[in-house]
């Protein structure tokens, strides 16, 4: 099953999950008040889920395609610690 780690974190359908972490990245680029470290949390949790979404079906995604994706989606430098946390 993919996004298995989005019922498991959020207890959301993943289709609906999907929604709710893109209205949270969303947010989360544009909210000035948010701290570095919990913006680059809900951004990771994004870059995880494309990174999963671009992953062939029989792989996973590895913390190098995540940090890859918050790059160039996001324009997010992360660190390998904050890839393996979001998947």
């Amino acid at each position: 099953m993919r996004w298995g780690w989005c019922r498991r974190t959020t207890g959301r359908p993943r289709r609906r999950c999907g929604r709710w972490l893109w209205r949270q990245v969303l947010a989360a680029l544009t909210d000035d008040t948010l701290d570095d470290a919990e913006r680059e949390a809900i951004v990771a949790l994004g870059a995880a889920q494309l990174a999963a979404r671009r992953a062939p079906e029989d792989q996973h995604p590895t913390a190098d395609a995540v940090m890859d994706t918050s790059f160039h989606e996001f324009i997010l430098l992360l660190t390998a610690d904050q890839a393996h946390a979001a998947l």
